[in-house]
């Protein structure tokens, strides 16, 4: 198709001259050219994970009374996610307070009696013997009142470990246990994803290892409706899974959206350039080059100015659809000859006859 489409210009541009003066004057198919940045769409599935979660468990053994948390569930900072069987927990550390009291009066009582007999004492009015017996006395009253607070506490702790409450806000993504499940202590009883700084990660083919780097900025759409991109940065490119020549890439997420969980898939876009160059890349069509016996290759430019053409060295870097990709001494909106190029010689005067892209 191509080549057909060569010829009938080649035919049409051999036709086209137009009369200016007495002079036949050549008039050629025409296009304006600018600089151009070809890239290439790269699609890749990613999938969602968050950036800080959390396994909860209890501290002791007992057996889940509640556990009202479901996959899915938003839940905030210090909200309760379940709590054990912990009815003798609570007597427990009633009896605790109790006791606790019962000491800590004994030993204000005692406390008191041997500060008392101890300033006798200094008076010489109490013998040593009276002395020796009340410091036995307040240390006993002493130890059992730094043992009530010992148990209070530990009371305390127990019936608090009975409790597991959310560390962060977030979403809880995974439940191990049911009610009525005997639990032992550091058995996963959920796991719970922060809802903020989620990460996506994706196996980037190694071909395409060097268009990306840290720090460059890619796209994530979600596969829910009406979803629109997400800008996200790369923060980290694993070294080369060797079986499957890949490298595990890691995104986070500038911005998190509602509809965007961690466990969801979404495609990872971003584009990759076609030619890699430090010149300046012009696409021009096919029908443009005129190619000598040699293997050199040259496009017709027209002056404005005195109506002519002048022969230009190029460059073939690559194709892009039906067009080339060339470096050479073109500036931006200049005008070359698009088909007909092997009539033409150089600084011959023309006129412009029809816009090839048009």
């Amino acid at each position: 198709m191509k080549f057909i489409l060569v010829y009938i210009l080649f035919l049409t541009a051999c036709n086209n001259e137009i009369l200016i003066g007495e002079k036949k004057v050549r008039s050629i198919y025409w296009t304006q050219v600018n600089a151009s940045k070809p890239f290439k769409k790269h699609s890749f599935l990613g999938i969602v994970y968050p950036n800080k979660y959390s396994y909860l468990s209890f501290q002791i053994s007992g057996k889940l009374q509640t556990l009202t948390a479901i996959e899915g569930q938003y839940v905030e900072k210090g909200d309760v996610i379940a709590i054990l069987d912990n009815e003798h927990l609570q007597l427990k550390l009633l009896e605790s307070n109790s006791n606790l009291d019962s000491v800590k009066a004994k030993y204000i009582q005692i406390k008191s009696e041997h500060n008392r007999l101890s300033n006798l004492y200094i008076q010489k009015l109490a013998s040593q013997a009276e002395i020796d017996k009340m410091n036995l006395l307040f240390n006993i009253a002493k130890n059992d009142l730094e043992t009530g607070q010992h148990k209070q506490k530990l009371s305390e702790k127990n019936l608090q470990n009975s409790i597991v409450l959310a560390p962060f806000s977030g979403v809880i993504s995974k439940r191990y246990v049911q009610n009525n499940q005997v639990v032992h202590a550091g058995t996963k009883i959920v796991k719970i994803d922060g809802d903020n700084n989620l990460q996506v990660k994706f196996d980037l083919p190694e071909q395409l290892r060097l268009n990306i780097k840290i720090g460059d900025i890619l796209s994530i759409l979600s596969n829910s409706k009406n979803a629109t991109q997400i800008p996200a940065k790369v923060v980290e490119i694993s070294s080369p899974n060797i079986n499957e020549s890949t490298f595990n890439v890691t995104l986070a997420l500038t911005e998190k959206p509602k509809t965007l969980l961690a466990g969801m898939t979404v495609q990872v876009k971003f584009k990759s350039p076609i030619i890699t160059t430090t010149e300046t890349v012009f696409k021009i069509p096919v029908t443009a080059i005129d190619s000598d016996m040699s293997g050199k290759h040259n496009i017709f430019v027209f002056n404005s100015d005195t109506s002519r053409v002048h022969k230009l060295p190029i460059v073939i870097l690559g194709s892009s659809q039906n067009s080339v990709l060339v470096s050479g001494k073109l500036n931006d909106d200049s005008i070359i000859a698009s088909a007909g190029v092997n009539l033409l010689q150089e600084n011959q005067v023309v006129a412009l006859y029809k816009n090839y892209n048009k």
